[in-house]
């Protein structure tokens, strides 16, 4: 089973609905635009990552703090609680 069928089956299985069209997207870590169909809702539109394939970091941890820290200033994130 390729990865992408491997990614239908499991998105299908965790919304219910049927996937209708994946696109994968050029990163190190595996990714995809993934768009799933339900009976009476509108086309649901997913970000769907992979597992990391190795334990290397595209950039150095001592990095990630500084980096963060800008992107949260300049407010690049959001952030979402569940309900």
């Amino acid at each position: 089973m390729t990865e992408e069928e491997k990614a239908t089956a499991f998105v299908e299985q965790l919304t219910g609905g049927r996937v209708v069209k994946m696109k994968r997207l050029s990163r190190w870590r595996p990714a995809w635009f993934v768009y799933v169909q339900h009976d009476d809702m509108p086309l649901q539109k997913l970000h769907l990552r992979g597992d990391r394939r190795s334990d290397v970091l595209p950039f150095p941890r001592c990095n990630a703090k500084p980096i963060f820290c800008v992107c949260l200033r300049l407010g690049a994130f959001q952030f979402h609680t569940s309900t």
